[in-house]
């Protein structure tokens, strides 16, 4: 799941139920409104990626790339302090390897997709500090292993797909995070998230996926009641896979098709830790058509990115375009 997309979630489902049991709390001769008590919601995400180099070994450059993640969020406002939420992900990747794409080499280009089910989160939340100007909340959760981890490559069945194309960990996750927001003016407000992802154990396929530190800072402006737009800091780092996937990683030691063509371990990626950071701007939409039901739609494209990695090797988001849908009851 991108981090920037429950970022969004976390805050804009707190806020709304801290707003509706704030009611509650003053002392009027009428019955107030009754808090709402759950909420559902159906979000889908598009992203475009390109690869914008070739890794140090010479075995490979990514093409043309796409994630697609269709997001439902079920919620549970338990009490005024505590709100569970529960995220099943669907997610489809898309990616095209071109192997050897230098001189003399290949230059094959083959697209892979891997389709499914991803690992089911569920996660408490609970607010620390709450006023006028601040809002900061902790997190605690875990992930069920629901997504597939023996998928294979479209292009060449008899071989696993990457660690990265996967659905899933195949690993139950725990997961904590610190969220916290400063309304700077009613339009504008400053919101960090740090997450830290532990793996327990390894999969049935006989590896785990690195542990993972999140980290988010954002800028957003109110510029119509319907209207806000902004910019974000993404960062995360994943340390090296544990374990070994045989059926994937064949390329260990690759000869190259030519003597000086390519040659090198061509899994190195994942054996050592991986960084991506990037600065990202964005425009979003909202309508309300009734009091219980929300919907928006976002569009985002990056100012700045850059990752670091064993090869070199960079995959670039393009833009992003969201759209969700909430309702209340």
């Amino acid at each position: 799941m991108k981090t920037a997309s429950l970022f969004a979630i976390l805050l804009a489902c707190f806020q709304v139920h801290a707003a509706e049991t704030s009611i509650s709390t003053k002392a009027e001769p009428t019955a107030a409104p009754k808090a709402p008590k759950y909420s559902f919601s159906y979000a889908y995400y598009h992203y475009d990626m390109e690869g914008t180099s070739t890794a140090n070994t010479k075995i490979y450059k990514f093409g043309n790339a796409s994630v697609d993640l269709q997001l439902y969020t079920l919620t549970w406002f338990a009490s005024p302090a505590w709100t569970v939420m529960t995220f099943i992900p669907v997610i489809r990747n898309e990616v095209e390897t071109i192997y050897e794409p230098v001189a003399r080499g290949l230059n094959l280009a083959l697209t892979d997709k891997t389709e499914g089910l991803g690992d089911v989160r569920v996660m408490a939340m609970r607010p620390m500090i709450v006023s006028a100007r601040y809002v900061s909340l902790f997190d605690v959760g875990f992930t069920v292993p629901t997504g597939k981890t023996n998928e294979s490559f479209t292009s060449n069945p008899s071989q696993r797909a990457s660690y990265n194309m996967q659905l899933g960990s195949g690993t139950p996750d725990l997961i904590g995070g610190l969220t916290s927001s400063h309304f700077t003016t009613k339009e504008w407000v400053q919101t960090v998230r740090v997450q830290y992802t532990e793996r327990l154990g390894r999969n049935s396929q006989g590896w785990a996926l690195g542990n993972e530190l999140q980290a988010n800072a954002s800028s957003k402006y109110q510029l119509l009641s319907w209207l806000n737009t902004g910019a974000q800091f993404n960062f995360k780092n994943r340390d090296k896979v544990r374990g070994r996937n045989a059926r994937y990683e064949i390329m260990n030691n690759y000869p190259g098709s030519a003597p000086g063509v390519a040659s090198g371990d061509g899994h190195q990626y994942y054996h050592q830790p991986q960084t991506n950071y990037d600065v990202t701007a964005m425009v979003k939409a909202d309508y309300r058509p009734l009091k219980w039901l929300a919907t928006s739609i976002e569009v985002g494209a990056p100012l700045w990115q850059d990752a670091q990695n064993a090869d070199n090797i960079r995959l670039d988001t393009k833009y992003f375009v969201s759209g969700s849908a909430s309702a209340t009851f």
